[in-house]
Parts: structure tokens; C-alpha cells; sequence
């Protein structure tokens, strides 16, 4: 069974897990190698990338939660993060656009110095992206360096 974000056959699918993995609508495993493989994979009936979008900042939220908990395993590239919907498709479409732009890059420097001349989509969604990372916390705590917040949401 092939799984997008999983480049091995998993050895566990868990639905709705909650606890420990911030995105828990469905995680897919592999545990076999000499370190575990996990995809984090939120479902949502419908996601409209804007700020003021109560569905995409409570996933934003969860995957800042993610990246807290499993940065260094996502640097690794062993821990993915994945967001499904089924629609709208256009934003999710840009937003997966942007995301192999980004993954083309060595870093967010590299991905902001060519943001100009990606188009007016990516730059929304970027902005929205860099706007929600940033606000998230502030519900709770002080809002966090500009810096911080573009390699967050890099």
C-alpha cells in the first residue's frame, strides 16, 4: 500500500488518535527501520486558506504544535505533515505549489527572494501561511519574532 508523504510500505494506519500527534486524523507509520517514519495527516471536510478561516487556523495551530514536537524529526525528513480536504481544491493546490517551491530551496531566504516572481496565488497564500503561524500563538503568549515565524512556516 503505497501512502502520499511515505516513501516505505507503513506497518500501522491509526485513525483519530489524539495525545501525542498534534494532526491525528489519520497517522500512518513505519517502525521497522532503524527509526520510525510518521506521517501526521489532518482531514477536513472543507479548508479555506484565509486568516480569518476558523478550520485552517485550528490546523495551522496543530501543525505549530507538530513542528514543536517533532522539528528535529521533520529536519530529518522522517516526520511529514499532511492536510487533506475536500475543497475548496484551489487554495490546497497553491498551498502544495508553494510547498515544492519551498522544498526546491536551501532555506527561507531562498524561498522569500523568489516569492516575487512566483505569482499574486503564491503570495496570498504565503501571507495568510506567515500570518496565521504568527498569530496562533499570540492567542495564548507573546507573538514570536518575524524570523521565527517565516522558518516556521518554511
Amino acid at each position: 500500500m503505497s501512502v502520499p508523504g511515505l516513501d516505505v510500505v507503513p506497518d500501522s494506519v491509526c485513525l483519530q488518535q489524539g495525545g501525542e500527534l498534534p494532526l491525528d486524523d489519520v497517522v500512518v507509520l513505519n517502525r521497522k527501520g532503524p527509526y520510525e517514519l510518521a506521517v501526521e495527516r489532518q482531514v477536513k471536510r472543507t479548508l479555506e486558506i484565509a486568516r480569518s478561516s476558523d478550520p485552517w487556523r485550528k490546523t495551522i495551530r496543530q501543525c505549530v504544535q507538530s513542528l514543536e514536537s517533532f522539528g528535529g524529526e521533520m529536519d530529518a525528513d522522517r516526520h511529514r505533515l499532511g492536510v487533506t480536504a475536500s475543497g475548496p481544491s484551489h487554495g490546497l493546490e497553491v498551498l502544495q505549489s508553494l510547498a515544492a517551491y519551498a522544498a526546491a530551496q536551501k532555506g527561507v531566504d531562498d524561498l522569500l527572494r523568489i516569492l516575487p516572481g512566483l505569482g499574486q496565488e503564491h503570495r496570498r497564500v504565503w501571507k495568510h501561511l506567515a500570518d496565521t503561524v504568527r498569530d496562533v500563538p499570540a492567542e495564548s503568549e507573546a507573538a514570536p519574532e518575524q524570523e521565527l515565524v517565516e522558518l516556521s512556516a518554511f
